[in-house]
């Protein structure tokens, strides 16, 4: 608990429990978005775990070492991008996400502009 949640590599909240669910079938995660970052999440948001670290080795392109961020690279961490969408579905209707294991190179392309609070 206390993992980073990360918009663009910025904390914007924290896992705040771990959880098997009811029929013990997946664990259930639960976050903390911070008030002012609310608006950044909505239907579409894509979730992905940014635990760890990832290195990628070549002889021919040397050494890859891929972390969203320091504190994922020591503790792990949960990471999102969000679309543009219609004003209809700025907030969130949906209370749960799946958290995949690995990020989609769209969701990086995303540049959705979402008025956060002061």
């Amino acid at each position: 608990m206390g993992n980073p949640v990360l918009y663009r590599q910025v904390k914007v909240g924290e896992v705040i429990g771990i959880d098997l669910s009811a029929d013990a079938d997946k664990v259930d995660i639960f976050i903390n978005i911070a008030k002012r970052y609310a608006p950044l999440v909505n239907n579409g948001s894509k979730f992905w775990n940014t635990s760890g670290i990832n290195i990628e080795a070549s002889i021919f392109s040397g050494v890859n070492i891929d972390s969203e961020s320091i504190e994922t690279l020591i503790a792990g961490g949960i990471a999102f991008a969000t679309p543009t969408l219609a004003a209809s579905d700025s907030q969130a209707k949906a209370t749960s996400f799946i958290l995949h294991q690995d990020v989609d190179s769209d969701w990086l392309e995303w540049q959705a502009k979402i008025a956060i609070g002061q």
